[in-house]
């Protein structure tokens, strides 16, 4: 099972899309899961469709969200992907960086988490550099994902609006270094334990 893991807010159209891509690029959806996260305050009408799970609770930060997101994932594969992404079948790829990406439980049961919830954002980011720290990196080049990032929304506003407040929580904080360090080396202590 692969679970798809997506926090969204006020996208219906959006997320209707990015569902209707999942469905359309796998060969066999009942080894697929979608699951997502939604504000309490989000009233728009929603169409879900295949396997998902819903959670709804207060507001938070959209990469908190996607920890709330594995909570409910019943696979051992959790992918992270935005809700205004679609996912395509061909062989285009556009960069050596996951915007979207994938990451095994074994991950999330050795460092604690998905993405850190004390960051506001950046958990793709520490995702895609510890992993390549590790040399565990793997770019898929046959199913990529085209970005169709809504950047004028509401939702992409009131996003940008949060992180600019909370900026102590971000990347450089003397907190998130130790901690990215204590990450790498659960990791790869993980990964030494097999050798």
């Amino acid at each position: 099972m692969i679970s798809i893991c997506t926090p969204t807010r006020n996208r219906p159209e959006s997320f209707k899309r990015f569902c209707e891509s999942i469905w359309n690029t796998v060969s066999d959806k009942n080894n697929v899961e979608i699951s997502t996260y939604r504000d309490d305050d989000d009233n728009s009408e929603y169409e879900y469709s295949g396997n998902y799970k819903l959670t709804k609770g207060k507001r938070i930060y959209p990469d908190a969200a996607y920890n709330e997101c594995q909570k409910t994932a019943t696979g051992p594969i959790y992918i992270f992907a935005p809700d205004d992404v679609l996912f395509l079948n061909d062989d285009y790829a556009r960069s050596n960086y996951g915007i979207v990406g994938g990451i095994h439980k074994n991950w999330t049961d050795t460092v604690g988490y998905f993405f850190n919830p004390k960051m506001c954002r950046g958990g793709d980011v520490v995702i895609n550099r510890l992993s390549k720290a590790l040399g565990r990196r793997v770019m898929l080049r046959k199913a990529h994902v085209k970005d169709v990032k809504i950047l004028t929304d509401k939702t992409h506003t009131e996003y940008i609006d949060l992180i600019n407040i909370n900026r102590h929580n971000l990347w450089n904080s003397k907190e998130m270094i130790e901690e990215k360090a204590r990450a790498l080396k659960s990791l790869q202590d993980f990964i030494n334990s097999y050798k």
